[in-house]
């Protein structure tokens, strides 16, 4: 049986091995950084995929991801009547296995952004919680840092309960509060510059679904 080493690209003649060691790579960088793969266009469920048969050892209820044997792999290739959809699955996998890597922990964002989080109006923290995550944009294929902040109902005259079964009408008091707070927010931001450490930014909220006490920070890698 012939033994499949290579498989040339017009472009770049990376080896066939090469592409599915970054593969793999990519692949165990998701799992460890916690990174949803859904906004890599589902890739560990595409690697799972594409490795049937070719694991060293299932996944264990710590958690654990699968370790793909990329040899086992190579070897069936020859014989596998799908063999031309894996290899054009494998180019589609090498791709966004090149996309960049996280620069910054969420911890270090964290960091950047605690002057922001922090930030006090006449002695009281202004934002009440938030919680970080990491994620991929999808379209982008860049490393993106999402923040979900709410305001600490103190600020604002009516409590989050209260707001059930009001209209908009209703609601302006609360809503011109909350965004004399979210536009405060957003001046901080602005100063603290995140292009400086390789970011871009954005806010965003849910006003429109009458959520006036949470909004967004989002941070994309440049």
């Amino acid at each position: 049986m012939k033994y499949i080493k290579y498989f040339k690209e017009s472009v770049d003649n990376i080896s066939l091995k090469d592409k599915l060691e970054s593969i793999v790579s990519m692949y165990e960088y998701l799992w460890q950084e916690g990174i949803d793969p859904d906004s890599l266009n589902n890739f560990t469920g595409n690697c799972s995929v594409l490795f049937v048969g070719c694991t060293k050892c299932k996944r264990k209820k710590d958690g654990r991801p699968y370790e793909f044997d990329i040899e086992c792999l190579l070897k069936k290739l020859d014989n596998d009547y799908r063999k031309e959809e894996k290899l054009q699955k494998i180019e589609e996998l090498y791709k966004l296995s090149l996309v960049s890597k996280f620069r910054h922990t969420k911890e270090e964002i964290e960091q950047f952004l605690s002057s922001v989080l922090n930030m006090k109006v006449t002695g009281a923290k202004v934002i009440k919680s938030s919680k970080i995550e990491q994620y991929i944009n999808g379209w982008t294929k860049k490393p993106c840092f999402s923040i979900k902040c709410r305001i600490d109902d103190e600020f604002l005259p009516m409590d989050e309960v209260d707001v059930r079964g009001k209209n908009r009408k209703e609601l302006e008091e609360l809503e011109d509060e909350f965004y004399s707070y979210y536009r405060l927010i957003y001046t901080r931001l602005s100063e603290l510059n995140p292009r400086e450490i390789g970011y871009t930014f954005s806010m965003n909220n849910n006003s429109h679904n009458l959520d006036f006490y949470n909004f967004y920070i989002r941070l994309e890698q440049i």
